[in-house]
């Protein structure tokens, strides 16, 4: 026991990594999830890879859910990089995972599901969001299922395409959940803050052909939303 904590306290007094270093996460839902526990082996010097130093990366390159773990560590990064990830790995455990409720998360919603009604974390804060999440779904559905059915009968594409964009079961999920997240757990001043005069790159793919647009910019955006 007094070897291991030996080798621990001594693992944690040394100093960062003094070449420079960067993390790239990728994309991919769960991903997101596997990523906190690299970094935390990365910034708290624990992995081989860095040769038990703390890892204080100068870059960072995400896309899709690893953006989204990049802002948050940027806007807990204030004293230590293993503070910043405590943060997120708090974000995923008590805002993302949401333990023990059955009927949401924090990252997307079924419209109209019954069990939100059931749901005494939602009732106890909250006892008229199921009510208005309600009708708010009804009003959603019923105009995007009244323009489908119109596009369905005027549309002069194949049968088949047709029915396929007339039955589309994504309506029934809402991202609204993760936009909410991301305006609570994401500083854009603090973004800015950290980066003022470094450009960054921004890639947006078609959904209907799959071309890839980039382009540059020197501050950050107002916009926050899911992609």
């Amino acid at each position: 026991m007094t070897a291991a904590v030996r080798r621990t306290n001594h693992r944690y007094n040394r100093r960062p990594m003094s070449h420079p270093s960067g993390v790239v996460l990728s994309g991919g839902g769960a991903n997101g999830a596997y990523e906190i526990g690299v970094l935390k082996a990365l910034f708290r010097g624990e992995s081989p890879a860095t040769g038990h130093q703390p890892l204080a990366p100068g870059v960072l390159a995400a896309t899709s859910i690893g953006a989204f773990n990049s802002a948050v560590l940027l806007s807990n990064e204030t004293d230590s990089w293993s503070q910043a990830i405590a943060a997120l790995e708090k974000v995923w455990l008590e805002r993302i995972s949401l333990s023990g409720s059955a009927s949401r998360n924090g990252v997307f919603r079924l419209r109209g599901n019954p069990l939100t009604w059931m749901d005494m974390g939602v009732l106890r804060t909250d006892p008229f969001k199921p009510a208005r999440d309600l009708a708010s779904d009804a009003m959603f559905l019923a105009k995007d299922w009244s323009a489908r059915a119109r596009e369905f009968t005027t549309s002069s594409g194949s049968l088949e395409r047709r029915a396929a964009e007339l039955f589309d079961m994504s309506t029934l999920v809402t991202p609204a959940p993760s936009e909410e997240l991301i305006r609570e757990t994401v500083s854009l001043p603090l973004l800015r803050e950290r980066t003022p005069d470094r450009p960054f790159l921004v890639i947006e793919l078609s959904k209907e052909t799959g071309d890839v647009i980039g382009f540059e910019r020197r501050a950050g955006s107002d916009r926050r939303g899911v992609a």
